[in-house]
């Protein structure tokens, strides 16, 4: 059985979730902070190996207005940074994004490595 604990700040948003078993092993956990607009400005994810109970690794994002996650960071059991994703978008006049570009950093053995995805769109308005 799966079993899933919360836990809410005072004003009721949901600030940790833990996924686990009935015996109380935790195998996921999610935090995440707010702005003053109640909108999620960060939030981390842990992953935990359920035999040894040892973190096997964690993710931190990061959230524009909008609700759009502008990095994406991964790392491994002790804490190095594995990979990166950065997501920018440009706006038109109307507030809808006409460019989005990603950026994904690896730092795995040898020397970082990045890669960049571009997307356009035109949107036509009538």
């Amino acid at each position: 059985m799966v079993v899933y604990n919360l836990t809410y700040d005072s004003k009721g948003r949901v600030v940790a979730t833990s996924i686990g078993d009935e015996r109380g092993t935790v195998s996921h956990r999610f935090t995440s902070e707010f702005d003053d607009s109640n909108r999620i400005i960060k939030s981390i994810s842990y992953e935990y190996d359920t035999a040894s109970a040892s973190l096997i690794s964690r993710s931190v994002s990061t959230y524009k207005k909008g609700g759009l996650v502008q990095t994406y960071s991964h790392y491994d059991p002790r804490g190095r940074l594995r990979w990166k994703e950065t997501t920018t978008r440009e706006l038109d006049g109307r507030g809808n994004w006409i460019t989005e570009r990603r950026v994904m950093e690896l730092y795995d053995e040898g020397p970082p490595r990045s890669f960049t995805i571009i997307k356009r769109r035109k949107i036509n308005y009538y």
